[in-house]
């Protein structure tokens, strides 16, 4: 998703209402939640380089999706 002239607190503070409603509505009897990854660009930046970007937000999203594992042990694989 990309958010134009969108600074990245904004878009966090965004992405955070939409992570709180969707792990709120209570659909399943398990819990549920999903990471993203997002990066900002800046306005006055040089070539873009996609893929290095989209690195970067993949980066950040396995971060997220770590730390949801650790807040909720019940999210964690059974082995």
């Amino acid at each position: 998703m990309v958010l134009q002239n969108c600074p990245l607190q904004a878009a966090k503070d965004k992405l955070q209402v939409i992570q709180n409603a969707f792990e709120s509505e209570k659909t399943h009897e398990y819990p549920k939640s999903f990471s993203c990854g997002m990066v900002e660009v800046p306005k006055d930046h040089e070539e873009l380089d996609i893929v290095k970007i989209i690195e970067e937000a993949d980066a950040v999203m396995y971060l997220q999706k770590k730390k949801h594992r650790q807040s909720q042990p019940e999210l964690q694989r059974k082995e």
